[in-house]
Formats: C-alpha cells, structure tokens, sequence
C-alpha cells in the first residue's frame, strides 16, 4: 500500500524511529526500555489513528463503509 507515502512524514517519522529504538532495546537486552518505549508507542498509535482521522477522512471511509 502507498498510505505511508501518503502520510504526514510527522507520523512515519516517528514510528519508524520508535520501532528502530525498540529493536535497539530488545538487541541489548534492554526489556524494561523496551516494555516503557511499546507503551508510549501503542498510545501515539491511538491519537495519530484519531489525528489522521480527522485530516484524512477518506482513508478511512472505505473501511467504514465496508463495516456498515
């Protein structure tokens, strides 16, 4: 899919960055890091999903309709 080329650079920024560091704690055996690093990431994950909602409605909308 292209949706990550379509987005705010903001948001693919972020995340890659933050799976790149998770990966870095869980290389160094890091699990405490890494466990307080996936929490923050999985609450981004919540408001950039609501964010990117109310930018980009049509992204979502096709979904929508399919579970209508």
């Amino acid at each position: 899919s292209d949706l990550l080329v379509d987005l705010d650079d903001y948001y693919t920024q972020r995340t890659v960055g933050t799976h790149e560091q998770m990966v870095r704690y869980l290389q160094k055996g890091n699990k405490e890091a890494y466990r307080e690093l996936l929490g923050k990431h999985l609450g981004y994950i919540i408001q950039d999903t609501e964010d990117l909602r109310r930018k980009n409605p049509d992204i979502f909308k096709e979904r929508q309709e399919e579970n209508d």
